[in-house]
């Protein structure tokens, strides 16, 4: 599969021999989960069975249980990413150390990837909700400032309007540094479409 042009080449157990309550359905609702919030197919994230090329893996930094999600991080440098079936044998001699009270850890770090996944596809969008509490809060400061000026005819308060653009201008920043994000992004993916023709 690498020699087809693939980047990244996982494993699936289709076949697993552990045991059914503890290992079996707890993996096939996590994979699905896996799959469905980072977008990247995968029936078996949990296998260790995989290929990467160099230029790849290398860029990928991984931390904590995320070994789970490599198919998923390197999906950001557009990896091409196949699956292929293999054997799987049941464990003879050693107890797993994975188990329901690790699940935790899974979900933490699939949030974790989510987030990092959607930072980097879209970054306008994140930056866009992110702005929206500083815009919101602007236009409360700015309110609350020019009111004295309608209902008693004094003047504005200056330090609560200042206050209001300020967050208003950080407001607009985040947006452009979404925007400008975004640009990033789409050049880079352009540029990796480029150099696989």
């Amino acid at each position: 599969k690498i020699d087809e042009g693939y980047d990244v080449v996982c494993g699936w157990r289709k076949n697993r021999k552990d045991k059914l309550v503890s290992r079996r359905i707890p993996s096939i609702a996590a994979n699905r989960l896996i799959s469905f919030l980072t977008g990247v197919k995968i029936h078996d994230n949990g296998c260790s069975l995989k290929a990467y090329r160099a230029n790849i893996i290398k860029n990928v930094n991984l931390y904590s249980e995320m070994h789970r999600f490599i198919p998923a991080m390197t999906s950001l440098a557009g990896a091409l990413i196949a699956e292929i079936k293999v054997r799987n044998h049941a464990r003879q001699f050693v107890e797993s150390k994975y188990g329901l009270s690790r699940v935790y850890k899974v979900l933490l770090d699939m949030l974790s990837v989510k987030t990092i996944i959607g930072f980097a596809q879209r970054p306008l969008v994140w930056f866009g909700f992110l702005s929206i509490p500083f815009f919101v809060l602007g236009a409360i400061a700015i309110a609350i400032a020019v009111v004295p000026i309608f209902t008693r005819g004094s003047s504005m308060i200056t330090s609560l309007a200042g206050t209001g653009v300020l967050l208003g201008a950080l407001g607009i920043m985040l947006v452009l540094g979404g925007a400008l994000g975004e640009l990033v992004y789409s050049t880079g993916k352009t540029d990796m479409i480029r150099s696989r023709a």
